[in-house]
């Protein structure tokens, strides 16, 4: 990630309804990166993946330029009623106007670079998706 330029990412919120058992070396990390577009599209995966996964323990992690309350308080509502570990953090994207982007792909899409880079520091495995993925099974052999 040399050539990547230094990016400012800080943690904005997080919430952990996590069950005080849980097995957090059985866990699986799933994170995201999207602009203010995709928002909601990452409340929908993440509903999807909980709703066909209930007997695995999971944590998720979303890096965006932007949120606003109404996220906060939907993000916030999701976590404590399905008892997940939700982090969100906040990108800097000034450093970013020098790398190409389209009206297609805005420059969320080098998002996903910095998840690995930051979240890779302290989690052995990590699941990124798109935030208009939807689950539509049990995804735990991933954890394997």
């Amino acid at each position: 990630m040399d050539s990547f330029p230094a990016i400012e990412i800080d943690k904005v919120k997080a919430w952990d309804f996590r069950l005080a058992n849980i097995n957090t070396s059985e866990c699986l990390n799933v994170a995201y990166g999207v602009d203010a577009n995709y928002l909601d599209g990452v409340g929908v995966s993440i509903t999807s993946i909980v709703l066909n996964n209930r007997h695995i323990n999971l944590d998720f992690y979303i890096i965006a330029d932007v949120y606003n309350d109404g996220f906060f308080q939907k993000i916030a509502k999701l976590a404590e009623q399905n008892q997940l570990r939700i982090t969100l953090y906040r990108i800097n994207t000034d450093k970013l106007q020098c790398l190409p982007c389209t009206q297609v792909w805005s420059r969320a899409m080098y998002f996903r670079l910095f998840a690995f880079q930051l979240l890779g520091l302290t989690l052995d495995r990590l699941l990124y998706l798109d935030a208009d993925v939807v689950c539509k099974g049990d995804i735990s052999q991933l954890l394997h």
